[in-house]
């Protein structure tokens, strides 16, 4: 249980709510929402050390931000009488409070009886319950035409405030939804919130939809399918039944079975998908991945040596993180993070794709004179101590070229990516463009690529960039 919850109570009884401590188990109600921008959060209403006490005898509803003030409704409307928001339930200017609810942040949504998704809010104070409650209408689309790639004429497709879909394709009978990823499903703190709640009551722009691990509803068209593939939910909904259901067959093996670290093989596909979200703080990176890491390593005694989103039993590969093809060309290297992790990038990365299942996973594995002799420590989030000795890395080094053309191509293309993967060739007297002279990806961590009259033409004219690298992997 987390430590406070909000008593929402019978607004007939009680119109105004409370915070208040928890000691037993209680039902309650976890609300997922966007703060929204300094300037809009500004408007939110919070716990602090000064305002607790007061918190805890009275707060008047109509002092509420509108997304609040829904989720109390609805609370209500339900008939379970306790709310957990993450404003009020946690003391914001107290970092031991604040850390040990974050540290239980997993248990408070996987223990909910539900979280209520505010996903047509795009700030605390614009709430989701601006249409009634009503059975969903067909009226609520309109009749357009569209012209598709590839068809003689315009379709005729269903239009709302929310998107456009195909009524029904002539050539394969497949249905398309068009709509552009709600805000609260683009930013980093809800990603874990997603990931863990056992139920979702998901409140859209177009309507609500329903979410369990039994089944998905909606009011009507578009479908919950159709919805949860246009805000890229489909895959990581999928990915958290996989990993239940791998959780349970972990459990009944022995610790020294070699399959007994299965599991540890989709932290690749969690670092895709979460990395492509978006923090206020990007400080805050390694607290929002807390829950979902916790998850991931409680049935594994191997990857609990954890350090910003690596752990050192799979570093060969976990060092191997790249950029993303088509990553923005603007991004940049933060400052708050070494740029050995994945999290140093603004950005959406990837990992090697033979980062795969349990059966390729002798595909990818550590070169034999590659070493780790130091590993940062770290506090309980993976977050690097002040006094931590760096990361050092032992193998060999190996020359290696990249002709100029890839330098100029797509995979090189923006001049400040802070790190890609690139193809490399080795060194040979002879033609270098067979597909044999290939041996591999290059990562780069650090590092300027030469713009078109750099090193190639002037120091000296060659075709090749040639660079000493550090072999990790095979």
């Amino acid at each position: 249980m987390p430590r406070r919850l909000l008593w929402v109570s019978n607004a007939d009884i009680f119109p105004d709510i409370r915070v208040t401590p928890v000691s037993t188990g209680k039902r309650y109600i976890a609300l997922s929402y966007c703060w929204g921008s300094a300037a809009e959060a500004s408007t939110q209403k919070k716990s602090t050390a000064a305002t607790i006490a007061d918190n805890e005898l009275k707060i008047s509803f109509q002092s509420l931000p509108k997304t609040i003030q829904d989720a109390v409704s609805v609370s209500r409307e339900l008939g379970i009488g306790y709310l957990w928001v993450d404003a009020l339930c946690i003391i914001q200017d107290d970092d031991n409070d604040r850390n040990h609810e974050i540290a239980r942040m997993g248990a408070i949504y996987a223990n909910a009886y539900l979280t209520l998704s505010a996903s047509g809010a795009s700030h605390c104070a614009e709430g989701f319950l601006e249409r009634p409650l009503t059975e969903y209408c067909e009226s609520d689309f309109f009749k357009v035409p569209l012209q598709l790639p590839g068809e003689g004429g315009p379709t005729l497709v269903k239009a709302s405030r929310a998107g456009v879909r195909n009524i029904w394709s002539k050539e394969n009978g497949n249905l398309f939804w068009f709509q552009n990823r709600e805000l609260l499903h683009t930013r980093g703190w809800t990603f874990q919130e997603t990931f863990l709640s056992p139920r979702l009551l998901i409140y859209t722009s177009l309507q609500p939809y329903w979410v369990c691990r039994e089944a998905f509803w909606s009011c009507g068209d578009p479908g919950p399918m159709e919805y949860l593939r246009s805000v890229y939910l489909q895959d990581m909904l999928e990915l958290r039944e996989m990993s239940d259901r791998q959780q349970k067959y972990m459990q009944t093996l022995p610790s020294d079975d070699p399959n007994s670290s299965a599991e540890l093989w989709r932290w690749g596909t969690i670092i895709h998908w979460f990395s492509s979200r978006r923090l206020t703080l990007v400080e805050d990176k390694p607290l929002a991945l807390h829950a979902v890491r916790d998850k991931f390593t409680r049935h594994d005694p191997s990857l609990q040596d954890y350090a910003l989103g690596l752990f050192r039993s799979t570093a060969h590969m976990d060092l191997l993180w790249h950029t993303r093809h088509g990553a923005d060309p603007q991004s940049e290297q933060l400052s708050e993070f070494p740029s050995w992790t994945w999290m140093s990038f603004d950005g959406g990365v990837t990992c090697p794709f033979k980062y795969g299942g349990p059966q390729e996973s002798s595909m990818i594995k550590t070169h034999d004179e590659f070493e780790i002799e130091t590993w940062p420590g770290c506090d309980r989030f993976g977050r690097l101590l002040p006094d931590s000795s760096p990361l050092k890395l032992r193998g060999i080094t190996r020359e290696v070229a990249i002709p100029h053309r890839f330098w100029k191509d797509g995979y090189a293309s923006a001049q400040d990516m802070p790190c890609f993967s690139l193809r490399v060739l080795g060194l040979r007297e002879d033609e270098w463009e067979e597909d044999e002279d290939r041996i591999g990806h290059i990562t780069f961590d650090q590092y300027r690529m030469p713009s078109s009259d750099d090193d190639f033409e002037n120091n000296p004219p060659t075709r090749y960039k040639t660079l000493q690298i550090l072999v990790i992997a095979l």
